[in-house]
């Protein structure tokens, strides 16, 4: 009976790299909506204690808290991305290694300016470690060239 399970068209057919690639992707994207909420609540947003999010949308943005926008945008495109992923869309790699990329610049200019977040830094070199093993990158370079 294990045999049908493991055989059947319904099991995902991925690499433990991928899979794990796809949790730490996650992972990144839950943290980074955490911590833009945390922001926003941090930062004094009304908008956040009173619900009315679209009514203080013009406010908020000039407010000195618009990183936790920022960040909320970012880890909603880390989900798309982490999806894309579990799909095996072709663009999922190349726009997973430039949100790393991102990440890390952001990293080392906030080390630069003396306020490092090593967490983050250390998370961005695992996850392009992930990114650039060979059986990951032979699948979407694979997908890339087909389509």
């Amino acid at each position: 009976m294990n045999k049908v399970l493991e055989s059947s068209p319904s099991a995902p057919n991925r690499p433990r790299s991928i899979t794990i690639l796809i949790v730490l992707f996650l992972i990144q994207a839950f943290g980074t909506l955490g911590y833009g909420i945390f922001l926003g609540f941090n930062n004094g947003w009304v908008i956040f204690r009173k619900g009315r999010f679209l009514n203080f949308l013009p406010f908020a943005m000039a407010d000195r808290g618009s990183s936790a926008f920022v960040l909320i945008a970012l880890s909603i495109i880390m989900f798309v991305v982490a999806f894309a992923f579990i799909r095996q869309k072709s663009w999922a790699w190349l726009a997973a290694i430039s949100i790393q990329g991102i990440s890390l610049l952001v990293g080392l200019v906030e080390y630069l300016i003396d306020n490092p977040n090593y967490v983050a830094l250390a998370f961005g070199v695992v996850m392009v470690f992930y990114l650039n093993q060979q059986e990951v990158r032979d699948i979407y370079h694979e997908k890339q060239s087909v389509t």
